[in-house]
């Protein structure tokens, strides 16, 4: 892959390509297995032009919604190459986006928000049960 930009090329060796750092932790099966998953539904609502609410499964939402591993690497790798001290991230749901942001710097601020409260609860709830989520602090919009 040629790429011109020496910061998009720095960017990339450093969070995408062979450099990058694995993790041990699968912060998505993690929650899912998690024994502190209660309830198993959470309400979900829609709030574009006809405010909707529904019931939901939370190992849906963990396989349609939350950021898959992967990515989860990705934003970690970035964290590290950056090595901020606060970060901020909008859209908490489950949290699981927010753990892999703590963990790439565990020193750093890490800043959630969500407008639907019942995802902050139940992130909240998941981050100080499970041992490997890092502290961070989930905020409602």
């Amino acid at each position: 892959m040629y790429l011109h930009s020496p910061f998009i090329f720095e960017l990339y060796e450093n969070t995408i390509g062979e450099k990058k750092h694995g993790m041990k932790e699968d912060f998505p099966q993690l929650f899912q297995n998690s024994p502190f998953l209660k309830p198993t539904q959470i309400e979900r609502s829609n709030y574009g032009a006809v405010k909707k609410s529904e019931s939901v499964s939370i190992n849906k939402l963990v396989n349609s919604v939350s950021i898959s591993k992967k990515y989860g690497e990705w934003i970690y790798n970035m964290v590290r190459f950056y090595n901020p001290n606060c970060v901020l991230e909008t859209g908490t749901c489950l949290g699981i986006g927010t753990a892999y942001l703590a963990s790439g710097k565990p020193s750093a601020n890490v800043y959630s928000i969500d407008a639907h409260k019942p995802y902050l609860e139940l992130a909240s709830t998941l981050r100080l049960a499970n041992e490997t989520s890092p502290l961070s602090r989930c905020l409602h919009s």
